[in-house]
């Protein structure tokens, strides 16, 4: 009793059945990416959590939480030749409750995680080119994860 847990899981499994991908030929030397994976979405996601209340006194009640959220590896373009790798963030907040009323202490990305959240292809467009090889120079833009935060968290419902 008082206690909860749940959890998702996600599968996306696309494949391109018939895709002509001129643009990366210039650095790839291919442009058939049929059987590739779309760019950008994970094949496997998903998120656990669990959380437990209990009574504090007549009127406060306490609680405990924890979440893990799984983002798999997603690859930087069409061409499947870069990819970010697959990470876990795990979040987890203590604190009091009663009507209308919520304290609690929280701590995000609690293992502090330095897995790059995103990444993605860019096209470098400000080095010299002929026109016909704008999409030569490649680069891969990465988003790093947000630091472990923590702090107090006040709610007044009314």
């Amino acid at each position: 009793e008082g206690w909860t847990a749940g959890g998702t899981l996600d599968f996306a499994g696309n494949k391109f059945t018939n895709f002509t991908a001129n643009f990366i030929t210039g650095y790839a030397n291919f442009n058939n990416v049929k059987g590739n994976a779309h760019a950008r979405f994970p094949k496997w996601s998903g998120s656990l959590n669990s959380a437990y209340t209990n009574s504090l006194n007549d009127t406060w009640d306490w609680f405990v939480r924890g979440d893990a959220s799984y983002f798999g590896k997603t690859f930087v373009d069409v061409d499947n030749l870069a990819y970010c790798d697959a990470y876990w963030l795990t979040n987890a907040r203590t604190g009091v409750e009663k009507e209308g009323v919520r304290v609690e202490f929280f701590i995000k990305n609690l293992l502090n995680d330095d897995s790059w959240s995103a990444c993605s292809r860019f096209s470098e467009f400000d080095l010299p080119n002929d026109g016909a090889t704008s999409t030569l120079y490649q680069s891969i833009i990465v988003a790093p994860q947000n630091k472990r935060q923590f702090g107090l968290k006040t709610a007044i419902k009314f």
